[in-house]
């Protein structure tokens, strides 16, 4: 009895996908109009749509720490914000924001997202897509000097270059002090009055060397100093990310067949039920 209940299951069952393969076929006209007239359309709009491309740089948050190996120089400024922080503060970069960072050209910025790096703390990436690829350089340093003039990074960095402003004065001041004493001893050895013991003209003209380079590094830091500094070269991919007209087309395609095969069921239904008033 159950064999005979699940086989007439199953005819039924087959019986109705053999009623939707004729509904389908009797209405094929109106699917096939369908899809043809969606890839169509969804060609025509990829291929009108502008070109949209995306580049990225990788950046850094300043250390916590200033290191300068060339001359043990040692500087700890204000604890600057973390990546994640940052991304906090930045929050979510809508087209009112974008606009307002932008606003010579925000028409041409179509995203700017903050990737933070795997593993890192301080490092992630800048992501922009925009319709001009030629503006991308310059929507870095826009983005990068926004992002620098947030208060408390800005406050970090002002407070780093005091520092090495002081450490300038203090170089300033005893190779001056030291170039007064090394004239003093020449004219005392002039006058035979002093045999200066210990004083090596070498060793005295090489001290004066080394501080004119930690003078130069000095300078060279402060012109540099920044909160955010790009790591790697700035890279701007030659292939657009949009539009995809082969994807559009496809799922034009796909979603069509579905509407075509739902517009068929639906205009057989209505058929049945001008029949049955009829």
């Amino acid at each position: 009895m159950d064999m005979q209940k699940d086989k007439s299951e199953t005819e039924q069952d087959e019986m109705s996908l053999y009623d939707l393969w004729k509904i389908i076929l009797g209405r094929k006209r109106i699917i096939f109009w369908i899809f043809l007239v969606s890839i169509i359309s969804a060609g025509i709009i990829s291929f009108a749509m502008p070109n949209i491309y995306r580049g990225e740089v990788g950046v850094r948050i300043q250390p916590k720490e200033l290191i300068s190996a060339e001359v043990g120089l040692r500087i700890q400024p204000k604890e600057l914000i973390s990546a994640k922080e940052l991304f906090e503060i930045v929050g979510n970069l809508n087209r009112e924001r974008i606009e307002t960072i932008f606003p010579q050209s925000f028409d041409s910025i179509k995203s700017v997202k903050l990737t933070q790096i795997p593993g890192s703390g301080d490092k992630f990436k800048i992501n922009v897509e925009l319709s001009q690829k030629a503006y991308f350089g310059e929507a870095i340093k826009i983005f990068l000097k926004y992002l620098n003039d947030i208060p408390l990074i800005a406050r970090a960095v002002e407070e780093s270059r005091e520092i090495l402003r002081k450490r300038l004065e203090e170089i300033d001041l005893v190779m001056s002090k030291s170039q007064e004493d090394a004239e003093q001893l020449q004219k005392m050895m002039i006058k035979e009055k002093l045999n200066p013991v210990g004083f090596n003209p070498v060793h005295f003209n090489k001290m004066r060397s080394d501080l004119e380079v930690e003078k130069i590094i000095l300078k060279q830091s402060m012109k540099n100093l920044t909160g955010i500094e790009i790591v790697t070269s700035p890279i701007i991919f030659l292939k657009p990310v949009r539009p995809k007209p082969l994807l559009y087309v496809i799922t034009a395609g796909i979603i069509s067949l579905i509407i075509g095969v739902i517009s068929a069921l639906f205009l057989n239904y209505w058929d049945s039920i001008k029949r049955l008033k009829n």
